[in-house]
């Protein structure tokens, strides 16, 4: 029988790829987001925030994050897991409007990993970020290998627990993976660990079909069933890539989640408003869905660094952490 021996969850902000020389970089693209509105955000934001933009603060915490995803590399490496299950979002990478699933899982041979193409000017405003933050990663397409037979496993015990989830053998060539799933590659995984890995893509972005957060753990629990159903020895390990709270952050929210998944409180975690859970703070759901799976494993935050780079509030809470066997 197969178990889940690690769980994981990181964020995977443009901030911890861009130095933080660069960072306001990133005001610019807030300011000019049609996605929210900038003016009305700086109106409302409470006071304090100009001593979190200062340069030194920046480079503080930008090597808090970059020393918690090492010591979750040095968990991948001690604990070694055979095989990741990864749940994401996706954000128009693979899916568009004309079919958008609730949850879907890739059971392609292969993973494609490199540069993504431009975003769409007319909705993000200014690109310098996204050229920044692709400058970052080796021009160089890589492929790592996926889990077929896992995954068909996944989507046949989901079929048959009710859950109505797409399946998906091809990745849209000129994205390769979405960046959820490259943060992995990029961060989380030690230098030479080749793993298979399945990628579980939410929709946690867009209307009008994200899962409710109590979904999302009915979700995680029936993901472990499936994991346990496998019938070969197998250590699994599950990752939730996303969140916390951006593009404005929510540090009560960040903290209230992070502890309802250390007391594994489905409750609190099901009766989340999903008013808060908008734009990238949605993939809070992605975290759910994980604290369910992992069962019992004990929870630990490697670290928790709200990275505010704008005087209007927004940024990423920054949320490292594990689960593993106490």
């Amino acid at each position: 029988m197969a178990e889940i021996v690690l769980g994981m969850g990181s964020s995977h902000s443009p901030q911890l790829n861009i130095p933080p020389e660069h960072w306001a970089v990133l005001q610019e693209k807030d300011r000019t987001d049609k996605r929210f509105d900038y003016a009305a955000l700086a109106a409302k934001a409470g006071p304090g925030l100009e001593a979190e933009l200062d340069p030194a603060v920046w480079r503080a915490k930008y090597a808090r994050c970059h020393q918690a995803m090492a010591t979750m590399r040095e968990a991948v490496e001690r604990i070694q897991p055979d095989l990741l299950v990864v749940v994401g979002d996706d954000q128009h990478e693979q899916f568009l409007d004309d079919n958008m699933p609730m949850f879907s899982v890739y059971w392609g041979e292969e993973i494609l990993v490199k540069k993504a193409p431009l975003r769409d000017q007319s909705v993000y405003g200014s690109l310098d970020w996204h050229r920044l933050e692709q400058a970052a990663f080796d021009d160089e397409p890589r492929t790592y290998p996926g889990a077929p037979q896992f995954a068909l496993h996944l989507i046949e015990h989901f079929r048959q627990r009710g859950v109505d989830v797409a399946a998906s053998r091809i990745l849209r060539e000129e994205i390769g993976a979405g960046h959820a799933f490259t943060h992995l590659y990029r961060r989380l995984l030690p230098e030479g660990y080749v793993v298979p890995v399945v990628p579980v893509m939410l929709n946690t972005f867009y209307p009008p079909n994200p899962p409710t957060p109590s979904r999302c753990w009915q979700v995680g629990e029936i993901l472990r069933e499936a994991v346990q159903a496998w019938p070969k020895r197998l250590r699994v390990g599950v990752v939730a890539s996303g969140g916390l709270s951006h593009f404005v952050i929510d540090e009560a929210l960040d903290r209230r989640v992070l502890a309802a998944l250390a007391q594994r409180d489905a409750a609190t975690l099901g009766a989340l408003p999903e008013s808060s859970l908008v734009l990238g703070t949605s993939e809070i759901r992605c975290w759910i869905v994980v604290g369910a799976a992992v069962g019992d494993l004990s929870m630990q935050v490697v670290d928790y660094v709200p990275c505010y780079r704008s005087l209007a509030g927004t940024g990423c809470g920054m949320g490292f952490a594990l689960w593993y066997s106490a």
